[in-house]
């Protein structure tokens, strides 16, 4: 959310929050704002911040003072309907329109990595509110100190010729690079039609897209930039806002996974840092010079800085010096999985009452499923119910199907009793493991309201296992989903799937690694600690990690939450000289559990129909990269 709110996003509107996940739900957005989600725990903290940084955006202007056109008439110019796209002239427009995508995409950016502030200019609002008076170029309440015309902008508007015209003549300037515009309303002008010849005459142009962005810096100084006038690093994603009462606003994001340093200049007196996690304020020491400030930042991979800048001088500014601070030597006591590790079976053999199928994916399974009883797809997945058409579908007494899932077991010796085996509305089938029986109507919630897990240690044997759920007759909530084997084990790679192992140790390692590659709950790493004298502040580096988010808990009671890697934060606390505990919870996301397994693409059905024709061996699956990978360091103060 950091790089939208710097961009001028201010309504973040979550998407979305499901009451459950059963059935075609889990493909529309699993990345669910709900206790499904391992993360949720951590949420009122991001919530906290994006509410932070909108009001404290939202509390100013952006007050942009360079214009830049807009192309619009000269992509209509080349927009052609799609029955005559074919053949030289289809393929000219569509060049054409790829070439000024890229090229008002590099002036935008390169203005934008300049620290040039700048508003994008609509010809037909330009000739209903643009206006030149006192000297300045005025579009409705907005006031600007030059214009930027873009080199893909073929064609002008008379009003704009006209505007920009006396706009030259009232001493304005007007920067563009290329050729600069060849026809008036899409037509060549007339030998005796001089008006573009005279008014691109008065423009200044430049060689290149840099020259340009230089010439405007000098004519517009950045309101921020690196000492001396500089342009700060280019990947720097930055707000800025400017208050009624003359102080200033400055959001700085680092969206990327590298680190960004550097000193922002900027006009001002006395600079405040707003903790957008925690809320806490703090005075930045820097003293003015000739009117500026330099204010340090150095922000680690998907970190962000937010500055309130007011005109007035500290009279008193409080020199904050940096305590007596002493590094504590950690000892790991123990490594552990929060909840039972998961194996997901997303392959299935299906019996219809017409055919039957082996070892295919179960979004196929699915489909294949409602076509047989006269539906084009899952009704749940493509449309929207009708009054309760649906739930009150006549299925004949022959309907239904069986779904029969199969797992490896390897020696789990005594973990084999608590195995569990988990699916979705169990309520609605008959369900047996290796041809034994056993009752769907007591299992434990897990997951979802909709997910039950049954105990099965007694019903697994070594080798192949066999699970198979039958309904008869078919019942509209009846939709073929994973299934999910829950324990204590690790997985490892097959020729098919995975082969259900005893579990490892665990360690600082990748879960992937360590035979968790489904799983997406908590991984809590215990250290102790020792410190001789009491300490009032605790600097906490949780080490390399990939995940959703980090508790930290100190003898037991909660700390911090983190969300970034890379952060490192000071948290205030009252620590008496002894022997003490920290407990770093690692959280994974659901994206491992859930899937799309064999496709990068956006949550929708339809990546997850991007599935091999069968089975796939372990190796196959696509996971997002989980665990801490180095140790944490701590040091107190």
């Amino acid at each position: 959310t950091d790089f939208a709110m710097a961009l001028g996003v201010n309504l973040v509107n979550p998407h979305l929050s499901h009451q459950t996940l059963a059935g075609a739900r889990k493909y529309d957005w699993p990345h669910t704002l709900s206790d499904h989600s391992p993360w949720w725990e951590s949420y009122r903290m991001q919530a906290d911040h994006d509410a932070r940084v909108t009001v404290a955006l939202g509390a100013g202007m952006e007050m942009n003072r360079v214009l830049v056109l807009q192309p619009t008439g000269s992509a209509w110019m080349y927009s052609l309907p799609s029955q005559f796209q074919s053949g030289v002239a289809g393929a000219a427009a569509g060049g054409w329109r790829k070439a000024a995508l890229r090229s008002q995409v590099g002036l935008l950016k390169g203005l934008y990595a300049g620290q040039v502030d700048f508003d994008l200019g609509d010809e037909w609002l330009l000739e209903e509110v643009g206006s030149v008076e006192d000297g300045e170029l005025r579009v409705g309440r907005c006031r600007y100190a030059c214009v930027v015309v873009p080199p893909m902008m073929e064609t002008i508007r008379p009003a704009t010729l006209a505007l920009l015209k006396k706009w030259v003549a009232a001493g304005g300037r007007v920067h563009y690079f290329g050729a600069g515009p060849e026809r008036i309303n899409g037509r060549r002008p007339g030998g005796d039609d001089g008006r573009l010849a005279e008014v691109v005459a008065g423009w200044r142009q430049h060689r290149d897209g840099d020259a340009l962005v230089a010439a405007v810096r000098a004519e517009v100084p950045p309101r921020l930039s690196a000492p001396g006038g500089g342009a700060l690093p280019p990947d720097l994603v930055w707000a800025w806002r400017g208050l009624s009462d003359g102080s200033q606003m400055l959001f700085l994001a680092n969206p990327w996974r590298k680190l960004l340093e550097g000193v922002v200049e900027i006009a001002g007196g006395r600079a405040t840092n707003l903790e957008t996690f925690s809320g806490r304020i703090g005075e930045f020491t820097a003293r003015p010079e000739k009117g500026t400030l330099r204010l340090p930042f150095k922000m680690g991979p998907t970190t962000h800085c937010l500055w309130w800048i007011r005109p007035e001088v500290n009279p008193s500014p409080t020199e904050v010096r940096e305590p007596p601070r002493w590094a504590v030597n950690l000892s790991r006591l123990s490594v552990t999985r929060d909840e039972p590790n998961v194996c997901v079976m997303d392959y299935c053999d299906l019996e219809l009452p017409t055919r039957r199928l082996t070892s295919i994916n179960t979004t196929q399974a699915d489909d294949l499923n409602w076509q047989e009883h006269g539906f084009p797809h899952n009704p749940w997945n493509v449309s929207i119910q009708f009054r309760r058409v649906f739930l009150e579908f006549p299925f004949g007494e022959d309907s239904g199907f069986a779904a029969s899932y199969r797992f490896e077991l390897g020696d789990l010796g005594e973990a084999t009793r608590g195995l569990e085996i988990a699916f979705e509305r169990p309520w609605l089938y008959r369900a047996t493991l290796n041809e034994r029986e056993f009752s769907t109507l007591a299992g434990r919630r897990w997951w979802d309201e909709n997910v039950r897990a049954f105990p099965i240690g007694q019903l697994v044997q070594p080798g192949m296992n066999v699970l198979r759920i039958e309904v008869k007759p078919m019942h509209p909530l009846a939709e073929i989903m994973p299934v999910y084997l829950l324990g204590d084990f690790a997985l490892v790679p097959g020729a098919v799937g995975f082969r259900v192992e005893a579990s490892r140790h665990l360690g600082v390692d990748s879960w992937i690694d360590a035979g968790l590659p489904f799983y997406c709950r908590g991984v809590t790493h215990r250290y102790a600690f020792r410190t001789d004298r009491a300490a009032r502040e605790i600097l906490l580096n949780p080490g390399a990690w990939r995940g959703s988010a980090v508790a930290v808990t100190l003898d037991g009671e909660p700390l911090v939450r983190l969300s970034h890697p890379g952060a490192i934060v000071r948290v205030p606390c009252e620590l008496a000289a002894g022997d003490h505990e920290l407990a770093f919870t690692l959280m994974g996301n659901l994206r491992n559990q859930l899937g799309p397994f064999y496709s990068d693409g956006l949550p929708g059905v339809w990546s997850w129909m991007h599935h091999p024709k069968s089975a796939p061996p372990g190796a196959s699956y696509r996971f997002v990269p989980t665990g801490l990978t180095a140790p944490p360091f701590v040091s107190l103060a």
